[in-house]
């Protein structure tokens, strides 16, 4: 699975920010470092409130799975 923000617009849709690999049990780690309010709200306010993507991102660091990521430039260049 991967965890990254995604911005949309009608018609258009992108997504925004860092690109996060993470499996189930990182998840269960980030929900127990959720405070329990929000742990306990309904999956679309999760999932819009900016404490979640945070405690992914700061898991996903801490377990070192970013390590796995590579970030590459196009061929030839941007221009």
């Amino acid at each position: 699975m991967m965890a990254t923000r995604l911005f949309a617009t009608e018609p258009f849709c992108m997504t925004a920010g860092v690109y996060v690999p993470f499996d189930l049990g990182l998840l269960k780690d980030v929900d127990a470092e959720l405070p329990r309010r929000l742990g306990e709200s309904q999956l679309t306010t999760l999932l819009d409130d900016r404490r979640f993507a945070e405690a992914i991102y700061r898991i996903a660091l801490a377990d070192g799975v970013m390590d796995r990521v590579v970030y590459q430039d196009p061929p030839g260049g941007a221009e």
